[in-house]
């Protein structure tokens, strides 16, 4: 089979990573650093870490990234980034930061033959982005999303559509993994985060893009090891870096996988809820992975089982497979792997029913047809996702 793979070609992973940041900086020819991120990350000493780190000090930072990011917030950060001559980005934050950061850096290149004319809606969809932009060097601190890995950016739209930028053109140049960064994570922040990247995971495994290659798969299975042994330990242990090294670690793995691998229906059905109700990203995929995981019943849950949850409940899945007739018992194997990774959310404490959030019978109507504008990710589903489908899986976790 003939497949194309893309990452990020420059990796730091590890405890002490973040002093690297200089020379990574120097290699890209950066010399005057922009720095994007959250409102969070300003109220703990990592911005100042990486402003030590970065050789600039007193780098300028747009510290005003929410989650689920509007327009709004991707042009205002271009616009301070040019008035500060940036040179390069440093994306610095969990998954909405990192993606804002890839898309200042194209639309604040002032080598961009068309600066100051291009546009956002020009570049929604996969592929429509034609300039390489600014250099960037993505820092995440949050164990989850694998932005840093990945050629896609996810925003907000104004009439509330979570839309998708998609190109090689805005993998990050390089990423550094420091995993003391993602130790002010709280348990449910650590848990749904890590509960995204199995999710990435799991559907890049499953996916039926064209481009699903054995090196993604490869990649998806180790990611799942990873998660699967040290989630739980990062949860109940906050202090442990081994255990946050190990997500870190997992969820770019996980990264890797899907940004050429895409995802499917669980984040098409999440999407909908992060843009209506302003709730994050990992959480939506945890609320809808359930009913999704149970409706596709894919065989390849097996192998998933086993490389997470080898001590649990692996080898009787595997068995299942193996001794059922036509092909095994599905149902039973979605049944346990959706089983085991809601046992994290509920050592996080985290409540699974969207009613508690608001949701209503009503809302999930609305979302299912918002669900439908999402095709770049239900093409990837094992199963069809019709508007009806849609509906009724909501309901299922309302």
């Amino acid at each position: 089979m003939a497949y194309t793979f893309n990452t990020t070609p420059n990796l730091a992973i590890g405890e002490g990573s973040i002093k690297q940041l200089g020379n990574i900086l120097g290699r890209l020819g950066i010399t005057k650093p922009f720095i994007i991120t959250g409102p969070n990350i300003s109220k703990t000493n990592i911005l100042t870490e990486v402003q030590k780190h970065s050789w600039t000090p007193n780098a300028a930072a747009y510290n005003r990234v929410k989650a689920e990011p509007p327009v709004g917030c991707i042009y205002e950060a271009v616009e301070m980034a040019v008035s500060h001559n940036a040179d390069g980005i440093i994306a610095l934050g969990g998954g909405s930061p990192l993606d804002v950061a890839k898309l200042v850096a194209i639309l604040a290149d002032k080598n961009d033959t068309w600066f100051g004319k291009r546009k956002l809606n020009s570049m929604f969809g996969v592929g429509n982005v034609v300039n390489d932009g600014l250099p960037v060097v993505a820092i995440p601190t949050t164990a989850g999303s694998g932005s840093e890995v990945t050629p896609v950016a996810i925003f907000t739209t104004g009439d509330k559509q979570k839309m998708g930028v998609v190109s090689p053109k805005i993998i990050p140049n390089a990423a550094i993994l420091e995993p003391s960064f993602t130790v002010s994570c709280s348990p449910k922040l650590t848990a749904y985060s890590a509960i995204d990247a199995m999710i990435h995971a799991i559907e890049s495994y499953t996916s039926v893009s064209p481009n699903n290659n054995p090196y993604s798969k490869m990649l998806a299975l180790e990611a799942c090891k990873y998660l699967g042994k040290s989630t739980k330990t990062a949860i109940l242990e906050p202090e442990n870096l081994q255990a946050r090294a190990d997500v870190q670690y997992g969820s770019m793995l996980a990264g890797q996988a899907f940004a050429n691998s895409p995802v499917a229906a669980v984040h098409a059905l999440a999407y909908p809820i992060g843009a209506n109700f302003g709730l994050a990203h990992g959480l939506t995929n945890t609320l809808v992975m359930p009913a999704v995981f149970k409706y596709n019943q894919c065989p390849e849950y097996a192998d998933i089982c086993t490389a997470m949850f080898p001590h649990d409940e692996g080898e009787i899945i595997y068995q299942y497979r193996r001794t059922e007739w036509n092909g095994g018992n599905m149902e039973k194997v979605a049944e346990v792997l959706v089983r085991n990774i809601l046992h994290i959310a509920d050592v996080a404490e985290i409540r699974i029913d969207m009613s508690h959030y608001g949701i209503t019978a009503k809302d999930c109507e609305k979302m299912a047809s918002q669900v439908m504008n999402q095709t770049r990710l239900l093409v990837n589903n094992p199963r069809e996702i019709t508007e009806e489908i849609a509906e009724q899986l909501y309901l299922e976790v309302l």
